[in-house]
Parts: C-alpha cells; structure tokens; sequence
C-alpha cells in the first residue's frame, strides 16, 4: 500500500525552502536572472567544449518551468487567500482531494486554503496554468495578458505572438530533457535565450494584472523601472 502524503508536512517543508523572503516576483527574478547568466556563460565556453556545451544546454528549459511552478503556485496561494472572487472561485479547480484529518491539520499549523490549494494543483503545461487562472480570475487568463505593456510600446501579445507555442515548447523541452535517454533534437542558444525571454515577459506581465486587480500594491520607485525590472533590461541587451 503507498504511504498516505503528508500534505502539511510538504507545505511546511516548502515554507522553510522559500525563507523570508516570499514576495514571488523577487523569488523568480533571482532564479530566471541566474539562468540567463549561467547560459550566457556557457554559451562562451570554447568550441573544444561543445558536448559540455550541448549537454548542459538541455537543461534549461528545466529550470525555467521549475520557474513557471513555483511562481504560479505562489500566485495562486495570494489570490485564493486574498478573498472573494477569487477564493470562491477556487471551488471550481478540479482534481483537489485532502482529508478531514489534514483540514484539522491545515488550522493547527496555520496552514491556509491557499497554501493547500496551490500545492494540490497540477502545473505541468501551459495550458494547466492557463485553465486555473482563467478559473480563479473568471476569464480567460492568457487573452486578460495579451493588452498588458511590457516596455516601449509593445505589450505582451504583440512582443509574443506566438507565446502560447513558445510557452508549450518549454514544457515539452523539459520533459524530453528530463526523460528521454538519447533526445533526438538539437537545442541552440538561440531557442533558449528565447525561451527565457517568453518566460521573463509572461512574469511580467502577470505580475502588471495582479496590480492592475488591485491584488498588490505598486511597486516602490526606483526598485523597477517603468518597463520592467532592470535585470531584465539589462539581460536584454546582453
């Protein structure tokens, strides 16, 4: 018989993990922006190190969706806790099971319906995160993203018209990475760098819906820029 999960016990863990700091803008900037410097690196390795080069180019679409989970759960945990619509909202995710024993559990470790929620969820494609946010929000969440600005004039749907097949392949990039032994496809730095960049640009422009929701307040002058967080600018011009 498989062992029962420790739901709370996992969340706890996972509360351990992220630290103090749990704001998750700052949490995925810190981990996409190590990406991008650890492939820009890479990519400046000599050519006598290209099966190093090739082997490790492979697992980058690992880190990003790694990226992708951890944020959305983040999401999802603040809006259901932040209240109505969206927690109501909630009740409508499907495939979510716990116990009555871990809902004792949840109140006696402070453990809230958000937290419980967002841990349950599966996120393993574009279009799971695409289904439970259009879920939580009430409307179709990747159409709610195309209008939001990113920086000079362009807004998320035009940079990214192709987004959703972009987003796609990096959930399929991982999955080939992470469980094929002899991958038949060749990954360059050009669809990396440009995988990174889809990436980057749905965060923020998920993180502009969340103001304009009134869900967080608008971040301090100075600690971004009005296009955008300044590592990205930077990372841009790299």
């Amino acid at each position: 018989m498989a062992k029962k999960r420790d739901l709370v016990g996992e969340i706890l863990e996972k509360r351990k993990l992220l630290g103090r700091r749990k704001d998750p803008f700052s949490l995925v900037q810190k981990r996409c922006f190590a990406l991008f410097l650890g492939f820009y690196h890479l990519e400046k390795l000599p050519k006598k190190e290209k099966e190093l080069k090739d082997e490790l180019k492979r697992y980058f679409a690992v880190g990003l969706v790694s990226c992708l989970e951890g944020y959305y759960r983040l999401i999802m945990k603040e809006l259901i806790d932040h209240g109505p619509p969206y927690r109501d909202n909630a009740a409508r995710l499907e495939d979510l099971k716990f116990d009555v024993s871990t809902i004792m559990r949840m109140q006696m470790q402070s453990v809230s319906v958000g937290e419980m929620i967002s841990h349950l969820a599966s996120l393993s494609s574009i279009e799971d995160i695409n289904r439970h946010m259009s879920t939580l929000l009430g409307t179709d969440y990747f159409d709610a993203l195309k209008p939001l600005g990113l920086w000079r004039d362009q807004t998320f749907g035009s940079f990214h018209p192709r987004a959703w097949q972009d987003l796609s392949d990096v959930f399929h990039d991982r999955h080939i990475a992470c469980h094929e032994l002899n991958p038949r496809m060749k990954w360059t730095f050009r669809r990396v760098t440009d995988q990174w960049r889809v990436v980057q640009h749905l965060i923020e422009a998920n993180e502009k819906l969340i103001r304009n929701l009134g869900i967080r307040p608008e971040p301090k002058k100075g600690k971004e820029t009005e296009d955008g967080n300044q590592e990205t600018i930077e990372a841009e011009k790299a």
